[in-house]
């Protein structure tokens, strides 16, 4: 991601860091890294050791700029990770279909985010409309999922307490999706929307 025309942030990976991470380039040059190896809650930043070839090297800075770039590569970081985090030994596993029946040739109407809770409104294909509420929720991926006709909404496997849920699309050729990995779910009828 460029920030402008100095500014590059690049998600990155390699054997010292077991997550993945942003790396912060200044005209070319190396300047940080903005680590999550402690979680997404206490990010780390990591400056440029010695040893290093110094012409490669950014290691003067006007600290409203850091502090800039640090915030924005923090947040591209975070709000990347989901997306971008190196794959587990063990690949998620299908656990089945959940929520109601109806969804399989529904639609997604909206969804919502309010801190760790999110909403999305389903209209299912008999035109039921319903509620999913997600509580406890991790990590959210999402691609234009308004309209998305889904094919269901399937849980995979995940590390307890976790629970990765996907609003699977029915259409292949279309990039819409819907992740959530959350600790519980409920579907309720909604009629507040028509």
């Amino acid at each position: 991601m460029k920030i402008d025309e100095k500014f590059e942030i690049i998600i990155a990976d390699d054997p010292e860091h077991e997550k993945v991470y942003a790396e912060i380039i200044l005209e070319g040059k190396f300047l940080a890294i903005v680590s999550q190896e402690s979680g997404p809650e206490n990010l780390m930043v990591e400056l440029p050791g010695l040893g290093l070839v110094e012409s490669l090297v950014m290691r003067n800075l006007e600290l409203d700029s850091f502090i800039t770039v640090l915030d924005e590569a923090a947040a591209y970081l975070t709000g990347s990770a989901k997306k971008y985090t190196l794959p587990s030994e063990e690949e998620p596993k299908f656990m089945g279909y959940v929520g109601d029946p109806d969804f399989h040739d529904g639609n997604i109407v909206d969804y919502e985010q309010h801190g760790r809770i999110v909403q999305v409104r389903v209209k299912g294909s008999s035109g039921k409309l319903f509620l999913v509420k997600f509580t406890d929720v991790h990590a959210v991926s999402f691609n234009e999922p308004q309209s998305m006709m889904l094919y269901s909404l399937t849980e995979m496997s995940a590390e307890p307490p976790m629970r990765k849920f996907i609003f699977t699309n029915w259409d292949d050729d279309n990039k819409a999706f819907l992740e959530i990995d959350a600790e519980q779910f409920e579907v309720l009828e909604d009629n507040r929307i028509a």
